[in-house]
C-alpha cells in the first residue's frame, strides 16, 4: 500500500510513503512536527489505519500538539471525538506496539536504530520518524520547501500558522 498524503502528494501526482521504508524528517528553518502531523491526520481522515507510538507522554509531542490544532482547533475534548471516527490511535510511554501488524502507516519518533528496525519486523507499514538516523529516506523541511532528499527534488511550498500546516506554494 502506498500512502499518499500532504504537499508533497499535491505537487507531486503518484508520490507516497511506501511500505516497509522509514522515513525521516528533519528540520532546515522548517517545521517537520507540522508536516507530519498534516500527513497522520491526512492518512486516518482518509481511512488509513494510523499509529502514533510515543515514547512519553502526549502534551510532551511537538507532533501531537499539532495534530490537536489541525483536527479540532486545540480543543481536546473536541480532539477525543475526532479520534472517535477516524482509524488514528495514540499510544504512550511504550505502550501500543500489539496494534503494529494492522497499522497502514506508523510515527514512532526517538527511536533508536536498533529499536526502529526491531519495530519494523512487526510491520510493513511505513514509519515517519523525526530524525534522520535509522531513515531509508529523508524529507527536508524548510521555511519554503520540502525536499525530497533521495529524488533530489524540492517542493515549493508555504507555511500556514494557523493550521499549521503545508500547502503547496502558487
Amino acid at each position: 500500500m502506498k500512502i499518499s498524503t500532504g504537499p508533497v502528494a499535491l505537487a507531486r501526482p503518484g508520490w507516497g510513503f511506501e511500505d516497509g521504508r522509514t522515513y525521516g524528517f528533519v528540520a532546515d528553518c522548517g517545521r517537520p512536527d507540522a508536516l507530519i502531523a498534516q500527513v497522520l491526520a491526512g492518512a486516518a481522515v482518509s481511512g488509513a489505519r494510523t499509529l502514533m507510538l510515543l515514547p512519553g507522554m502526549r502534551e510532551e509531542d511537538p507532533v501531537w500538539a499539532c495534530l490537536v490544532q489541525l483536527m479540532s482547533g486545540g480543543d481536546r475534548r473536541a480532539m477525543a471525538q475526532a479520534l472517535g471516527s477516524v482509524p488514528l490511535s495514540v499510544h504512550t510511554a511504550g505502550s501500543g506496539k500489539e496494534r503494529l501488524a494492522g497499522a497502514h502507516l506508523v510515527y514512532a519518533p526517538g527511536l533508536q536504530p536498533r529499536e526502529l528496525k526491531a519495530l519494523r519486523v512487526q510491520s510493513g507499514a511505513p514509519f515517519l520518524i523525526m530524525q534522520e538516523e535509522g531513515a531509508d529516506e529523508k524529507i527536508i523541511v524548510g521555511g519554503d520547501i520540502i525536499a525530497l532528499d533521495g529524488e533530489g527534488i524540492e517542493i515549493p511550498v508555504a507555511f500556514d500558522q494557523r493550521g499549521p500546516m503545508y500547502l503547496p506554494a502558487r
